[in-house]
């Protein structure tokens, strides 16, 4: 009988440590599973993190392109103001010296002209034929 009851406590302790054996089996997996979920809701907030960061990427490029662009303009612009500005110099200068010039020829029509009268004049007077 003794023995009896020392194989029923020997019974009743392995059936207590399977039991405590099967909770902590079950604190581990509760643990994993709660670890699981932390590591999915961060995987989950890096994704959505790695998706606004692409986005931003994105509209940073495409206004990056657009700056170039207005640069690129704003220098093509500069250089043909700068080509007008330098036409309408050289327009101006050549527009001067043309002046000057026709200037010239106006005044030595006019000075071979009035040399021409006083000549046909003198003619006259001494009645020559200016057609001679």
């Amino acid at each position: 009988m003794l023995e009896e009851n020392l194989k029923k406590i020997i019974q009743k302790q392995k059936e207590v440590i399977n039991e405590l054996e099967y909770q902590m089996d079950q604190i581990s997996k509760n643990n994993l599973i709660q670890e699981n979920r932390t590591i999915k809701a961060e995987l989950f907030r890096l994704q959505e993190e790695s998706k606004n960061r692409l986005e931003e990427y994105s509209k940073m490029k495409e206004e990056n392109k657009n700056l170039k662009n207005a640069l690129y303009e704003q220098i093509y612009n500069e250089k043909i103001s700068i080509l007008n500005a330098m036409n309408n110099k050289v327009d101006l200068y050549y527009q001067d010296t043309v002046n000057r010039e026709k200037n010239r020829l106006i005044e030595f029509s006019k000075t071979t002209k009035n040399n021409i009268q006083q000549m046909v004049s003198i003619l006259k007077e001494h009645r020559i034929s200016a057609e001679n």
